[in-house]
């Protein structure tokens, strides 16, 4: 039975954007169709969301992020 994995992972922030990298894998081989960039603005809004997962942003840096789950992938 082939394994699937989804990744959100946080790459840093820059003024109010912050930068996300959505990846997918299937059988531990990531497939390129399947990774997307993602940018968000948090000045007016802390919730981010793509596809089904979302969070909630409480504290972000360029190098680090502090969130709390909402709803998973």
């Amino acid at each position: 039975q082939p394994s699937f994995k989804q990744e959100f992972i946080y790459n840093g922030r820059y003024q109010d954007n912050l930068k996300f990298v959505y990846r997918e894998f299937s059988e531990d081989l990531a497939r390129p169709a399947f990774t997307q960039e993602v940018q968000y603005d948090i000045s007016k809004e802390t919730m981010v969301g793509f596809k089904n997962l979302i969070i909630e942003v409480i504290e972000a840096s360029n190098t680090k992020i502090q969130y709390k789950v909402i709803q998973t992938f």
